[in-house]
């Protein structure tokens, strides 16, 4: 099993949601953390909020259920 400041050093490596929150509890547990590197578009997030009708309407739209790829 993995302690606290391994966990830490792997988190470290990544700039993702869940590297982040791993490192932020890990922080409030005591534990020394250093940030990842940025990444270089690590500001796209902020477009994330910018709402597009045609683009919303693309993700939710059905062309196929998955289950039709296992059933053939």
């Amino acid at each position: 099993m993995a302690g606290l400041a391994e966990m830490a050093e792997i988190a470290s490596r990544y700039d993702t949601a869940i590297s982040w929150a791993m490192l932020r509890a890990l922080s409030e547990l005591g534990v020394s953390v250093r940030l990842p590197p940025t990444r270089a578009h690590a500001h796209d997030h902020a477009r994330a909020t910018e709402v597009a009708y045609g683009d919303l309407e693309w993700c939710f739209r059905n062309a196929s259920s998955p289950l039709d790829l296992l059933i053939r």
